[in-house]
C-alpha cells in the first residue's frame, strides 16, 4: 500500500463567506447571484458537488451562468474541476480557457488556481510531463502576483508533483520550505495540506513516526473544521502507517485494522468514495478477515475506483489472495498482477510499476516455473531501480533504496535456496551479482562521480552559493547550543537547520550534475565472480554476507530469502546458509552490550557468533589463508568480526587473520583494480582540540545540538598518541594541537605532502540525521562551528589517503540495509581515502592510545594497513 496525497487547489480561505458548513447547490446559486465575481462562489459549487456527489446537477447549473456570461471564467474554472473530478473529456478545454482568460485580466490569483486546476488534472491522468508545463505557468503567474501564499502554494504544489515523479528529496527541499512560509492566516487547504504532503514524503522516505504524527495533525486539523469528507482521507493515511508499524512501536495489531476500519466508515459517511475505495484495499489485507469478504472488497474497488492506483493496488492484493484460495490455477493469480502492471504503466506510475513487478515475481516464485520467476525477479529490480536512479539527494537515495532491499534479498535468496542439492555456476553467478546490485549503491554513485569530475570545483556554477549555505547551517547550529534556549527556539532552529540541509543537498546535486558524464554512472558495472577471483591474493578469501528470514513476512506475505554468505577464494565460490536473521541479530545485540564491560562473559558471546556465522565457512577455506575481507550486511555492520573466537579460551579471529571490510565486492574490486601514485610519506595528526571551559558559551559541550547533555572533556592521551607518531616519523609528521587543532584550517590546508591523516579527538553520531554527525575540531574562525561534518568531509582532499578516526564509535551511524553504514568514515571514502581506520565501540581514552600507538609503529615499518592492526 502507499500514501495518498489529496489534491486540495482551489480551497481558498474566502470559502469562510460560504453560506453555511455544508452548502448545498441551491445556497451556491444565492452565492453566485450576490456575489458574481467572487472565487468562493464557485468555489462552493465543487464543494457541494464533491460532498453530494452531485457532479452532474452541479455542472448543469454552471452551464447555464456560463450561458449568461461566458466571458466569466471563474465559472469556467470550477465547472473544469467538477468535470476533471468525473474524468469528463471537456475538463481540458474548460480549465485551458479559464487560465488563459485569468491571466490576460492579470487575475493571478484566480489565474494560479485555474494553472493549478490544469496540474491536477494531467496528474490524475498521469500525463506528468503536461503537468509540469501547466505549474512552470502557475510559478509566473504567482511570481507576478508577489503573494507571498500564492508562491508558498507553488512551493508546496512543486513537492506534490515531485513525489509524483518519485523524486522524494525535491520533494522533501520544496515541501519544508514551504512549512516555514505558512502562516496561520494562510488559506486552511494550505495549512493542512502541508503537514499531509510532509507525512507523505516522510513516508516515502522510511521516516514512519515522524509520518504519522504529521497526518494525526491533518486530521485533527480537518476534525475540528467539522470536515468529515476529507479528516477521512487523513484517517486513511494514519491506517496506512499503523499498519506499516503494527507489531512495532506500540501499535498493535488490532490498533492496525481498528484504525482502518474507522476510516473506511468515515469515507462511507462522508460520502468519499475514493478514500473509500483505499480503506477497501486496506482491510480486505486483513489475516483475520474471511478471504471471500477479502475478496469483495477489492472487486468492488476494481469495479468503481475512478483512480488508477487504486486499482492496481486492488489487483495486486487480489491476485494474491486468488492464489491463496485457489493455488492450482496460478495462471489467474499471474494475470491480475499483469493487469496491475499494465495499468500502472499505463498511468505513468513509477511506484506502482515497481509494485506490480515485485508481486509478480514473488507469485511467479510460488507458482513457477523457475525460468520465469528468474526472470520476473530481474524485471522487478529493474523497475526499482528506476525509481531510486530518480532521487537526487544520495541519502535520500539511500533511504528510500532500503526500503525496497526486501526484493533483491528475495531474488537472491530464491536463486540459493534452488541451488541447494545441486550445483549452478550460472545461478550462483545470478545470486551474487543481485546482491551485489543492492551494495552499497550510493556510496558507489558517490565514488563514481568524484572519478569523473570535481563536483564541488570552487568554479563550479552556484559554488559560492553553496559556501553561503554551508556557513548559515553554522551559524544556526552555533545559536543552538550558545545559551540557553526554551523547547520551542530549539524546535524553531532544528527546523532551519533541516531546511538549510535541504538546500544545500539540492544544490549539491546540481553542481554534481553539471557534468553530463555523472548521468551514465547510474548503473555500475558488476564484477563477475570469476573477476573477484582473479583479484584475490592466494592468502586471501572475500566473505560477503546478506541478512534475511526465512519465513513469511507479514508484511510482504512472501518468504524473504534467508541468510547466507558467499565464500570465495581464488580457487572456488560458493553461498552457505546461515541462521535466521532475527537470532543473529539478537546476539549481535546481547554481545555488543557485555563487549565494553572486559569481564569475560563477550567470550561466550563471541563464540555463539562466530559458529553462527564464520565457522562452515573457515571450514571450506583452503590451507594458506591469512587474510579475510569481509563485506557485511545489516547488523554486521556493527560487529568487530576481529573480535570473534572459536571458544573462550580460543584466539580471537583478529590474530589468526588480517581482516579488512569493505562496503560491497564491487567497491573492493574497483579499489583493488585501481593502481594509485604512492602517498606521501608524510603525516598530519590533529589532536586534542581545543574545548570550551565552563565559563565559555558552550558551543561544544553539548557536541552537537541535537545531543542532548553530553559533556565532553579533555584528551590527554590523544595528544601523547600523536606525540608517538610525530617521534616515529620524525620530520615527516605535522602536529596540531589545541586550538590549533581546527575545522577552518583543515578545510583550507593543502593536504598534498600527508600520506596519513590522524584526527585524535571525539566524534559525535546523529543515527536519525546522520547528515549532523561530526569530527570535533577547535572553530578556528568565527565562519565555523567546530562540527566537521559529512558533507563537508566529502569537499576534502584525500586522494589516496588513509584516514585514522581515532575517537569513539567513529566506524558506526546509521546502518540502512543495502547501503551498509552512513556514517563519518563514508564521508572519508567519499573525499578518495583509500582506507579509513575507525572504532566501532566506545574506547578509554588509554586504550585508544595504546592500539594506535603499535598501530603506528608497525606502520613505520612499511606494514600494510590490515596487517599494522592485525600486529596491534
Amino acid at each position: 500500500m502507499i500514501l495518498r496525497a489529496a489534491f486540495l487547489a482551489g480551497l481558498v480561505a474566502a470559502g469562510a463567506a460560504l453560506p453555511t458548513a455544508k452548502p448545498t447547490l441551491d445556497d451556491c446559486d444565492a452565492q453566485a447571484r450576490d456575489h458574481p465575481k467572487e472565487l468562493s462562489s464557485y468555489l462552493c459549487y465543487w464543494l457541494a458537488a464533491r460532498r453530494l456527489q452531485a457532479w452532474d446537477d452541479a455542472a448543469r447549473r454552471l452551464d447555464a451562468r456560463l450561458a449568461i456570461d461566458p466571458s466569466n471564467h471563474l465559472v469556467e474554472l470550477y465547472l473544469g474541476l467538477i468535470e476533471a473530478d468525473v474524468r469528463h473529456p471537456r475538463a481540458k478545454d474548460l480549465l485551458d480557457r479559464a487560465a488563459n482568460g485569468l491571466v490576460a485580466e492579470k487575475s493571478y490569483t484566480g489565474a494560479v488556481y485555474a494553472l493549478l486546476s490544469i496540474v491536477y488534472y494531467h496528474q490524475i491522468l498521469g500525463n506528468i510531463p503536461a503537468a509540469d508545463e501547466a505549474l512552470v505557468r502557475a510559478q509566473s503567474a504567482a511570481e507576478a502576483s508577489r503573494d507571498p501564499m500564492l508562491l508558498a502554494r507553488l512551493d508546496y504544489e512543486q513537492a506534490r508533483q515531485a513525489y509524483l515523479k518519485a523524486d522524494f528529496g525535491r520533494a522533501w527541499a520544496f515541501i519544508s520550505k514551504a512549512e516555514t512560509e505558512v502562516t496561520p492566516e494562510a488559506p486552511f487547504d494550505l495549512r493542512t495540506g502541508v503537514p499531509g504532503t510532509l507525512g507523505t514524503v516522510c513516508w516515502a522516505l522510511g521516516r514512519y513516526r515522524d509520518s504519522l504524527s504529521y497526518f494525526e495533525k491533518q486530521a485533527a486539523m480537518f476534525h475540528d473544521a467539522g470536515n468529515v469528507y476529507l479528516e477521512s482521507h487523513a484517517l486513511y493515511n494514519m491506517a496506512v502507517l499503523a499498519d506499516t508499524l503494527k507489531g512495532a512501536d506500540g501499535v498493535s495489531p488490532r490498533e492496525a485494522r481498528a484504525l482502518a476500519k474507522r476510516a473506511f466508515d468515515t469515507a462511507v459517511a462522508a460520502g468519499n468514495d475514493a478514500t473509500a475505495n483505499d480503506a477497501r484495499v486496506l482491510l480486505a489485507q486483513d489475516p483475520s478477515l474471511d478471504p471471500n469478504v477479502g475478496i469483495a472488497h477489492l472487486e468492488t474497488v476494481i469495479r468503481t475506483a475512478r483512480d488508477p492506483v487504486n486499482v492496481c493496488d486492488a489487483l495486486r492484493i487480489l491476485a494474491l489472495l486468488k492464489l491463496r484460495a485457489d493455488p492450482r490455477h496460478p495462471e489467474v493469480a499471474i494475470g491480475f498482477a499483469d493487469k496491475a502492471i499494465a495499468l500502472a504503466r499505463e498511468s505513468g506510475e513509477p511506484q506502482e510499476i515497481a509494485l506490480g513487478t515485485v508481486a509478480k515475481m514473488n507469485l511467479r516464485w510460488e507458482t513457477g516455473p523457475e525460468e520465469a520467476a528468474i526472470a520476473d525477479s530481474l524485471a522487478a529490480l529493474e523497475a526499482v531501480e528506476k525509481i531510486r536512479d530518480l532521487q537526487r539527494d544520495e541519502l535520500v537515495g539511500a533511504r528510500w533504496f532500503a526500503r525496497q532491499s526486501a526484493t533483491y534479498y528475495q531474488a537472491s535468496g530464491r536463486i540459493l535456496e534452488s541451488l541447494q542439492g545441486r550445483g549452478s555456476p550460472e545461478r550462483l553467478e545470478l545470486a551474487f551479482s543481485i546482491a551485489e546490485r543492492m551494495r552499497a549503491r550510493a556510496l558507489l554513485d558517490s565514488l563514481d562521480a568524484a572519478r569523473v569530475t570535481a563536483v564541488h570545483a570552487r568554479a563550479a556554477p552556484h559554488a559560492a552559493e553553496r559556501d553561503a549555505l554551508l556557513e548559515q547551517i553554522a551559524r544556526t547550529q552555533k545559536q543552538l547550543v550558545q545559551g540557553t534556549r526554551t523547547a520551542g527556539e530549539k524546535a524553531s532552529l532544528l527546523h532551519e537547520i533541516d531546511t538549510l540541509e535541504s538546500r544545500e543537498a539540492a544544490l549539491r546535486d546540481e553542481l554534481a550534475r553539471a557534468d553530463p558524464r555523472v548521468a551514465a554512472l547510474r548503473r555500475p558495472a558488476i564484477p563477475t565472480l570469476a573477476e573477484i577471483r582473479s583479484l584475490l591474493a592466494p592468502d586471501e578469501a572475500l566473505l560477503a554476507f546478506q541478512l534475511s528470514t526465512r519465513r513469511v513476512d507479514e508484511n510482504y506475505a512472501w518468504p524473504t530469502g534467508g541468510s547466507w554468505v558467499f565464500v570465495i577464494t581464488r580457487e572456488s565460490a560458493e553461498a552457505l546458509p546461515l541462521a535466521e536473521v532475527d537470532a543473529l541479530e539478537n546476539e549481535i545485540d546481547v554481545w555488543i552490550g557485555t563487549f565494553p564491560r572486559r569481564d569475560g562473559l563477550e567470550r561466550m558471546g563471541a563464540g555463539r557468533l562466530y559458529d553462527d556465522l564464520v565457522k562452515d565457512a573457515l571450514a571450506d577455506l583452503p590451507a594458506g589463508i591469512r587474510r579475510l575481507v569481509v563485506v557485511p550486511d545489516r547488523e554486521l555492520h556493527r560487529l568487530p568480526f576481529d573480535a570473534l573466537a572459536a571458544g573462550p579460551d580460543s584466539e580471537p579471529l583478529g590474530a589468526r587473520f588480517e581482516i579488512s571490510i569493505a562496503p560491497s565486492a564491487t567497491i573492493w574490486a574497483r579499489w583493488r583494480r585501481s593502481q594509485p601514485t604512492p602517498p606521501p610519506e608524510g603525516a598530519l595528526a590533529l589532536a586534542d582540540p581545543a574545548m570550551p571551559s565552563d565559563g565559555e558559551p558552550a558551543l561544544l559541550r553539548q557536541a552537537a545540538p541535537w545531543v542532548e547533555g553530553l559533556r565532553l572533556g579533555p584528551l590527554p592521551q590523544a595528544r601523547s598518541e600523536a606525540r608517538r607518531l610525530a617521534r616515529l616519523l620524525g620530520g615527516r609528521c605535522r602536529l596540531r594541537e589545541g586550538p590549533y587543532a581546527s575545522e577552518h584550517w583543515l578545510k583550507h590546508a593543502s593536504l598534498a605532502n600527508y600520506g596519513v591523516v590522524v584526527l585524535a579527538t571525539h566524534a559525535v553520531l546523529d543515527e536519525e540525521h546522520p547528515e549532523r554527525s561530526a569530527v570535533l575540531l577547535a572553530a578556528g574562525s568565527k565562519e565555523e562551528d567546530g562540527l566537521l561534518q559529512p558533507r563537508e568531509i566529502a569537499d576534502l582532499s584525500l586522494d589516496g589517503r588513509l584516514v585514522v578516526l581515532s575517537s569513539c564509535s567513529s566506524a558506526s551511524g546509521t546502518v540502512l540495509r543495502g547501503e551498509g553504514v552512513v556514517g563519518l568514515a563514508r564521508a572519508f571514502f567519499e573525499a578518495g581515502a583509500r582506507a579509513v581506520v575507525a572504532s566501532l565501540w566506545p574506547m578509554r581514552d588509554e586504550e585508544a592510545a595504546a592500539v594506535a600507538g603499535d598501530f603506528y609503529r608497525h606502520l613505520s615499518l612499511g606494514e600494510s594497513v590490515s596487517r599494522a592492526l592485525a600486529g596491534a
